[in-house]
């Protein structure tokens, strides 16, 4: 327990300075953690090198019930805010906090949301494994740090990083047709995914596909689409705001996620399960723990695979895709981190006692 009223947590996070999924996760984080008279939180938003911040993401921070701070690659002024901490709670190994905030023997939190890589140095490695605690976004981004969460420990945990997720689970009989929400990159799949959809042996009017995103391959794509017969079953309404997207998510009957690398873990899916519709998705990667295990899961760079599994989804009975769709919103109450876990988390590691 500190020596001051109030218990000091410092939030760090590796941004680019704009406002980004990581840096929602962070402030909501920070935000939960205000509303608790005994914490006073401080957020540290470290500028990843040769990056500036976005203007308008620094005066929304001002905004916030808390302070936030943005710092250069490196900087003095980050020993100060370690050493004015007792918990830090560091998305990343950063050396520049892991190795002070070692040796002033400061409680470590390091919330991993990314895979290690290859340039990934020994440096890195070392500083990863300072934190007492480590909580990874999921068990793919463990195992590339050398975790094996098959082990049970109270300092080794998969932690989703997900906030504000609606959960709202729609009627199954309501739903029609695929959804695919992401960047047009040649990674995500999009393209294998036309593709896929045009070969399946289905009805494409009563199994409509719907493209949500927009990027470089725009033009390649809506080509593949004007130039098909069955381009008329397509839509893309381009960008859509959050509403938009949790309206498409709970009224399409199958969220489509074709990754052709191996992502962290993958909000979409998550998201998807939080209206109780299952997903396809590929067998890499985090994707598989995100979708559940619901989903239909499918080959990467496969254009027959996912083929066979927008059949084998269009072909389900009512009754096995009713039972999907409740085991995929069920079993996130054994997913998700608990709206408070953070704060019951720290809690009991700066061993401060409940009121």
């Amino acid at each position: 327990m500190s020596s001051h009223s109030r218990s000091r947590i410092l939030i760090v996070l590796p941004t680019g300075g704009v406002y980004g999924g990581m840096e929602a996760f962070s402030i909501e984080i920070a935000r939960q953690l205000s509303e608790d008279a005994r914490f006073e939180v401080r957020l540290v938003m470290r500028l990843r090198r040769g990056w500036i911040a976005d203007p308008t993401f620094v005066d929304f921070l001002k905004t916030l019930p808390f302070e936030t701070v943005f710092l250069g690659s490196i900087s003095v002024e980050m020993l100060k805010h370690i050493a004015w901490a007792d918990l830090i709670n560091c998305h990343f190994p950063i050396l520049d906090v892991m190795y002070p905030a070692s040796l002033l023997r400061k409680q470590i939190v390091l919330s991993v949301e990314n895979r290690r890589l290859p340039q990934h140095h020994f440096f890195l490695r070392a500083a990863h494994q300072m934190a007492k605690y480590r909580w990874y976004i999921s068990d793919f981004v463990a195992r590339t740090w050398g975790e094996d969460t098959e082990v049970s420990s109270e300092f080794l945990r998969v932690v989703p990083a997900v906030c504000e997720l609606e959960l709202k689970p729609q009627h199954a009989a309501e739903r029609k047709g695929f959804l695919f929400i992401g960047r047009w990159v040649d990674n995500k799949g999009i393209l294998e995914l036309i593709d896929a959809y045009y070969a399946a042996q289905i009805s494409h009017e009563e199994n409509p596909l719907t493209l949500v995103g927009d990027g470089p391959l725009a033009p390649e794509i809506r080509l593949k689409i004007q130039s098909s017969r069955l381009g008329r079953f397509i839509t893309t309404p381009g960008f859509i705001n959050q509403d938009a997207k949790t309206h498409l998510l709970s009224t399409c009957k199958w969220n489509v996620a074709p990754a052709q690398f191996e992502e962290d873990l993958g909000l979409t899916p998550i998201e998807a399960r939080g209206v109780a519709t299952p997903s396809i998705v590929t067998n890499i990667g985090g994707l598989p723990e995100a979708a559940g295990k619901a989903a239909i899961l499918c080959d990467p760079f496969s254009i027959e695979s996912l083929t066979h599994a927008i059949e084998q989804a269009a072909s389900m009975s009512a009754d096995s895709y009713a039972e999907r769709c409740k085991t995929a919103f069920d079993s996130l109450s054994n997913y998700l981190p608990s709206a408070d876990f953070y704060r019951k988390e720290f809690t009991a590691i700066l061993g401060i006692r409940t009121c």
